[in-house]
């Protein structure tokens, strides 16, 4: 233990110190509109002790991120919270090594729980340490839930089950999605009474409806927080949809069954290209095991392989949902982010239970993770390029330049690898493949994390040119206890171009407080709606100190400062523009 410890403690500081690198590099926000909302909420809770959005009291899109995140706002200027709230995202994601060490623990030796906490940290996705997201907080959060979870499935008793729900709240307080984990828990009692019930050779439906019944607590929790705030709102006339805030969309949303069967092959598709391929091919070995006659009589393995199984299909049914309802056809990775970690708990579990390689489940789990590959849009993600929520997907481009070649060129690379991959998990002697196997996924995603890192950098230079050569240039000039509106007009550029530059301008000055917009504000973030007078005058209800505005709208006042397209304008009354 102490020499697994020490391990443990050096991948983390080797983490801590790639994704710092990785993250100081990247130069502003860049993901409309998520970054920009959680850095306000965080400066509002912190600057007001309420959860406000530009001094308005709001429900805020996480419990805790703002909460989190606060402390980055003590840094002083809109660079050093910047700086600060990308340390904060480094921090977190190095943490998640404890609760997947924990996890990996209670079911395997030292050494392999380190091995799989340090798969862990080399996954994809922890290159968004780089963004002011709520990934960085979920990672944690989300294994934290489910080492509780499979705790309470080995023992179900009241007190292990709140101690579950509490940490599955935790995780739903920085993401709503988390709350899938709940019916996760649920319904992991009776699968793992189930492969209990096989090990044995007993009848299968008494153990596994005893096993249900005995999550009686966890589903009356579970039905208190779904029943009760719609009929609260109902007894005080309000919506039942407002309950959900931010998210009432959610509610409301369309999920036609074509566009969901369309999400969840793309999701299939890249999921072996985001796990690197072999950890499916265990999990799919050690489920099929489980199911037979031969399964584990391990109660603590049955119960993190049933939280595991139940956890990732909850949240790959969350993510195929969301993207059919919000978005066209597109892959939402990063909402699958935080189930990834517990495939390489089960990889370690495969590698330690001896890689039992059963002829069919083995030639399952090497055959189908390949064949999901051929899922993959490549040409999409050539012509179109490839969106942050993916990471994964980052390859795709990387590929085709290496190879100065089109997208049947990347499929055919993207295949061969995953069927290397698969022919090391499924063929390589034992002996070798307990050394190979790991070392083949690490390089996987060690490379997709380069990949990912360089992309996010690269990607975050055109906003910072939005934000000017010094971003800082408001607060510089007018101070950051001035009260300064951004106004906007509209105009002719497009509506994602304003939107950055408001955004960006709002981001690194503490002392733009406020908009001024006519007509759809960007993202849909409140504004003062403002209409320009005859004489081309706007007479904003609380105008403030100062102005920013596009330099060639504002015709009168005391110009202080020019950045970019924007100037910064006190003034006094009215302002006066350029009609």
């Amino acid at each position: 233990m102490r020499w697994a410890l020490l391990g443990l403690l050096g991948l983390v500081a080797v983490a801590l110190v790639a994704r710092s690198i990785a993250a100081s590099a990247v130069e502003a926000p860049q993901l409309l509109c998520d970054e920009f909302i959680h850095a306000a909420e965080a400066r509002g809770l912190w600057g007001e002790g309420r959860y406000a959005f530009r001094g308005e009291p709001a429900a805020p899109h996480s419990l805790l991120t703002p909460v989190v995140f606060g402390p980055a706002q003590l840094a002083g200027s809109g660079a050093g919270v910047y700086s600060a709230l990308k340390a904060t995202n480094v921090l977190l994601v190095g943490l998640t090594a404890v609760p997947v060490f924990l996890m990996a623990r209670r079911i395997m030796s030292p050494v392999w729980a380190t091995v799989a906490a340090g798969l862990a940290l080399a996954l994809p996705g922890m290159a968004f340490a780089g963004l002011v997201m709520t990934e960085a907080a979920f990672f944690p959060a989300v294994a934290l839930a489910v080492l509780l979870m499979a705790r309470a499935v080995e023992e179900a008793t009241w007190r292990w089950q709140f101690l579950a729900l509490g940490a599955v709240g935790i995780a739903a307080a920085v993401r709503p999605q988390a709350l899938v984990l709940a019916v996760a828990l649920i319904l992991a009692a009776p699968l793992a009474a189930l492969w209990e019930a096989r090990a044995l050779g007993e009848p299968v439906g008494r153990r596994a409806f005893v096993a249900l019944r005995a999550m009686a607590p966890s589903a009356a929790v579970l039905g208190a927080l779904v029943v009760l705030p719609p009929v609260l709102r109902v007894l005080r006339g309000d919506d039942v949809a407002g309950a959900l805030g931010p998210y009432r969309a959610v509610l409301e949303a369309d999920y036609a069954p074509g566009a969901v069967a369309s999400s969840a092959g793309l999701h299939a598709a890249f999921l072996p290209l985001a796990a690197a391929v072999i950890p499916l091919t265990a999990l799919i070995i050690m489920v099929w095991r489980a199911f037979g006659a031969e399964g584990t009589r391990d109660g603590r393995e049955r119960a993190f392989l049933a939280v595991a199984v139940t956890s990732l299909l909850g949240t790959l049914a969350v993510t195929v949902g969301f993207a059919a309802a919000f978005t066209d056809d597109a892959i939402m990775e990063r909402y699958l982010f935080s189930v990834l970690p517990l495939l390489m708990v089960v990889l370690a579990l495969w590698l330690v239970r001896g890689l039992p390689r059963p002829p069919v489940p083995t030639a399952v789990g090497a055959v189908v993770p390949v064949l999901l590959l051929v899922g993959i849009p490549y040409a999409r993600y050539l012509d179109a390029g490839v969106p942050l929520d993916a990471p994964s997907a980052m390859l795709i481009p990387r590929i085709a330049d290496a190879t100065g070649r089109g997208p049947t060129t990347v499929a055919v690379v993207l295949l061969a690898l995953g069927a290397l991959w698969a022919a090391v998990a499924a063929l390589a002697p034992r002996r070798v493949a307990r050394i190979a196997v790991p070392g083949a996924v690490a390089v996987a995603l060690v490379a997709g994390s380069v990949v990912a890192s360089d992309r996010i950098q690269s990607q975050s230079a055109f906003p910072r040119t939005l934000a000017g050569e010094e971003p800082g240039w408001v607060d510089a000039a007018a101070g950051s206890d001035a009260d300064a509106v951004y106004l906007d007009l509209g105009g002719e550029a497009p509506d994602a171009e304003r939107g950055a530059l408001a955004l960006q301008a709002e981001f690194w000055n503490r002392s733009v407080r406020r908009w001024g917009f006519a007509g759809a504000t960007p993202c849909g973030l409140p504004a003062e709606a403002v209409v320009v007078a005859g004489d081309g005058s706007v007479d904003l209800s609380a105008p403030g100190d100062h102005v920013v505005a596009p330099r060639e709208l504002i015709r009168e006042g005391d110009r202080r400062a020019v950045a970019g397209r924007l100037a910064l304008t006190r003034t006094d009354g009215p302002v006066a523009v350029v009609a």
